[in-house]
């Protein structure tokens, strides 16, 4: 892994067959990392970032292929990789809480919905989180569950900047703390 040329010719299909027999060790991770997107490879590539997500322990550089790579076939995102991302979240690791949200960037707002609570408790603290929250508070589809997912943490002054279905949805917190003018 530590050799591989970045023009790989035509080692190119042998390599990453090698890289789907290995599976999504650390040195394949980083290696794929190196090599960066190649489109003709993605379905390899998406395969392992699913395998290392799901693993016991998380591998960053997965997040990180996961966010590079954009956004995964839906086939890809399982329920049981968006739970490992929203136990991600609420962790105490700062890098794979930071990539968690990164990858909430790439996800269809359907997949975010369910760990809304996840990031808004972040969103006082985390510019990311604020606009998933923010965001996502504009869209009629899920005010109610931003509103819902905000009120569990309090009031945040982040919250002012959000768009008038959300603001209307937090109407009571807004006059609780006088913030209607």
């Amino acid at each position: 892994h530590h050799f591989i040329p970045f023009e790989l010719g035509d080692l190119e299909p042998s390599v990453f067959a090698q890289f789907a027999r290995e599976g999504p060790t650390d040195d394949v991770l980083e290696s794929i990392h190196f090599l960066g997107r190649r489109p003709a490879y993605d379905e390899i590539v998406w395969d392992l970032i699913s395998q290392a997500i799901q693993a016991p322990a998380p591998h960053p550089t997965g997040l990180i292929l996961w966010r590079i790579t954009g956004p995964l076939p839906d086939r890809y995102v399982t329920p049981g990789a968006l739970s490992v991302l929203e136990d991600l979240l609420v962790g105490d690791h700062a890098l794979l809480q930071g990539e968690a949200l990164r990858v909430c960037t790439c996800l269809k707002m359907s997949q975010v919905a369910p760990m809304l609570g996840a990031i808004a408790l972040l969103a006082h603290t985390r510019t990311r989180a604020r606009r998933i929250i923010l965001g996502m508070g504009g869209h009629g589809r899920y005010k109610a569950r931003v509103a819902s997912a905000v009120k569990q943490h309090g009031w945040h002054e982040y919250l002012t900047g959000g768009h008038r279905n959300l603001l209307y949805e937090l109407l009571d917190m807004l006059q609780e703390h006088r913030r209607w003018d």
